[in-house]
């Protein structure tokens, strides 16, 4: 066989191989993201500009990418969905795919099934993303009574206010995280759950939800009303692969340019529990707790402040976990933990103060110590809150189980 009939056999062979491997189908990958907006209380001002906002960053999904908006606002209940090809370019103008025919308790967890189950369905994909967007607080159970609601006292709440009544007030049930992550739990491949909610991301509800999802994406701090710069941050939500650390520095950098306070935002990798609660405990087998001075601990809400003539919201201290380990551990332990928190926390952007609604003289800005940040809270059952409602409920959570400080 000649040289350049051996080059001709050589080259129909790898045409024809180069053919039909464009011939055959190619699998795109899709991710389907929930944002799941409970409305029905004081944020639903600010349903419209978010929806907006999401719109306009909708041609960063990918083609076989879709975003499913669940809006219980003073309105019907109701879905949208957005994919690349969103051609509507006013919320005023956007057709709901579906619209519930009656109204909804958006803060129970079947609803939240509900839900997940539609877009799941109709929207199938090889990873999904949740959003959840309403008031929230935290671990602590909703331990609102009838008769408190009647007095128009507000307990602490876990995620969520849904009044009931389309009006804008934040009485009403909350969802218990351990009934969001029982529902959360029956779905796979959930890439992510981030929090556009206050107060979140603590230790208690990060652990609870440990089986639900990659990453857990929140605040331990108080965020604005406006929330998420959905325009922004959209193009991350459905980057393949997910990069919790390039959302959360979007999201930072907008704040951080735009008002120079605002944000303190982590990212948890639920696979590095395991060994974050084995050095954990190690350590704080040799120590207590409950026996160190917190008093100039980073806290991104002050007990103290609830001492205001007038104010019945009872809530504990969200003390940032670092700064409550910086009291506890001698500094060989500290470096030991501060490895396990570096693998479990992948991700933290922080501005220098944040703004709170709740401080001693009503709304504050409150400076950050970057040398305790983690971007996660902590509750400790300290004895100045055993006559509150949440002090016992504290140890029923997955977290206090797994520490003898009773």
């Amino acid at each position: 066989m000649s040289i350049r009939t051996t080059i001709l056999t050589i080259l129909t062979i790898a045409t024809l191989a180069a053919c039909h491997k464009d011939d055959e189908p190619r699998e795109v990958e899709a991710r389907t993201v929930v944002v799941y907006m409970v409305a029905e209380n004081s944020l639903n001002a600010f349903v419209a500009s978010d929806i907006q906002e999401m719109m306009a960053g909708a041609s960063a999904m990918g083609p076989a990418d879709h975003l499913v908006i669940y809006v219980d606002d003073v309105s019907m209940p109701r879905i949208y969905v957005l994919d690349k090809n969103n051609n509507v370019t006013s919320y005023s103008n956007l057709t709901p795919q579906y619209t519930y025919t009656a109204d909804m308790n958006s803060a129970d967890a079947s609803t939240l099934d509900r839900v997940i189950q539609y877009a799941t369905t109709h929207y199938p994909a090889s990873t999904y993303g949740v959003v959840f967007w309403s008031h929230g607080s935290g671990w602590v159970p909703d331990v609102t009574t009838e008769a408190d609601a009647k007095q128009n006292i507000k307990r602490r709440k876990t995620f969520g206010v849904d009044n009931g009544t389309n009006t804008n007030s934040n009485l009403g049930p909350k969802m218990n995280i351990d009934g969001m992550a029982q529902v959360l739990e029956a779905y796979t491949n959930i890439e992510y759950l981030m929090f556009d909610v206050c107060l979140m991301q603590t230790i208690e509800v990060a652990y609870e939800l440990r089986n639900t999802a990659k990453y857990i994406i929140g605040s331990p701090a108080e965020i604005l009303s406006y929330g998420a710069p959905y325009n922004k941050i959209l193009q991350h939500l459905f980057k393949k692969p997910f990069s919790p650390s390039e959302l959360i520095s979007e999201y930072y950098q907008y704040y951080n340019n735009s008002y120079g306070y605002g944000v303190v935002m982590s990212a948890i990798d639920t696979s590095k529990f395991p060994q974050f609660v084995e050095t954990t405990t190690q350590l704080i087998d040799q120590h207590s707790w409950l026996e160190a001075d917190y008093t100039d601990c980073l806290d991104y809400y002050q007990y103290s402040w609830n001492e205001n003539p007038g104010v019945i919201t009872r809530l504990p201290d969200a003390y940032d976990m670092k700064g409550i380990m910086q009291r506890v551990l001698t500094p060989d332990e500290m470096t030991t933990w501060q490895s396990s928190l570096d693998q479990l926390v992948v991700s933290c952007y922080a501005c220098n103060s944040w703004l709170t609604a709740l401080g001693r003289y009503g709304v504050e800005l409150v400076e950050l110590d970057h040398e305790q940040c983690s971007g996660v809270s902590m509750y400790l059952p300290l004895e100045k809150y055993s006559s509150e409602s949440f002090y016992n409920e504290y140890f029923k959570t997955q977290w206090a189980q797994l520490f003898n400080i009773k």
